[in-house]
């Protein structure tokens, strides 16, 4: 099993502290002030800033793995695959 529930977005914002309290607003140690131009600007834009819905499924089965050998411009891929699944 491939579990990437650490990797998701609730988790590393809970690592971080920078959860939105239950009121809606982020912890004002995490908040870093802008300039006003920036702040009107922003208001002006939908909101982008909001949070992901809740999932809790979070584990795969890991069933191929590709591979990369080379650079940006040329290289070669290759598989791994599980034929053995059940």
């Amino acid at each position: 099993m491939l579990d990437l529930s650490p990797y998701s977005y609730y988790q590393v914002m809970s690592n971080e502290n920078r959860l939105k309290q239950e009121n809606g607003e982020v912890d004002p140690d995490m908040e870093q002030e802008q300039p006003l131009e920036e702040t009107t600007k922003k208001e002006a834009e939908p909101d982008e800033s909001q949070e992901p819905a809740l999932e809790d499924c979070f584990e795969y089965k890991l069933v191929g793995v590709t591979v990369h050998s080379g650079s940006a411009h040329a290289g070669h891929y290759w598989s791994y695959i599980n034929t053995c699944r059940g």
